[in-house]
């Protein structure tokens, strides 16, 4: 697969990032996983992928994975920002370290990525950056107070970045 395009897909383990994951492996992509879990493992092996074991909460993981990508492959073509659930409970029971867990996750996770492949992509032509946010961008849900604000910033920033690094990298969101 040696032309084929080169992604990097974040919380790759299950769920949606590993649906992400069999996709676009079924598509030719050649793929780099990164989770905390040893399910990334397997389902690396599975698709001929790498694994790369790290937290998307952690700015040198995430150095490490799009060096390792870049290493690997001589460049990167496309990045799946991809996470966890996030705490739920009333605004009132949530505690400031469940906040700052939930920020890391949805907003700096993304935003510190995009600090790092954007060059990478750049020095090879272009690339793509998919964040997987959800319903709570676009609409209160009470049951999913940390959601609602996050993943509402995330689409702000989203829609800033796809105006200021388009036409050679393109930032998208989809909102399952």
């Amino acid at each position: 697969m040696a032309d084929s395009k080169i992604a990097l897909i974040t919380a790759a383990s299950r769920g949606i990032g590993a649906g992400c994951a069999r996709s676009m492996a079924a598509d030719g992509w050649s793929l780099v996983l990164m989770s905390r879990s040893d399910a990334c493992d397997a389902l690396a092996a599975e698709l001929g992928a790498t694994a790369v074991r790290g937290s998307i909460d952690c700015a040198k993981d995430l150095e490490r994975a799009v060096a390792g990508t870049v290493d690997q492959h001589g460049r990167l073509d496309a990045v799946v920002a991809n996470c966890g659930h996030l705490p739920v409970g009333d605004l009132l029971s949530l505690t400031d370290e469940q906040w700052h867990y939930a920020l890391d996750m949805v907003q700096l996770s993304v935003m510190r990525l995009a600090r790092i492949a954007v060059p990478a992509m750049r020095r090879t032509g272009g690339g793509s950056i998919t964040c997987i946010s959800g319903a709570a961008a676009r609409e209160v849900m009470p049951a999913y107070p940390m959601s609602t604000v996050f993943r509402a910033g995330l689409r702000a920033f989203v829609s800033l970045a796809a105006r200021e690094w388009a036409p050679d990298v393109r930032v998208n969101a989809v909102l399952p």
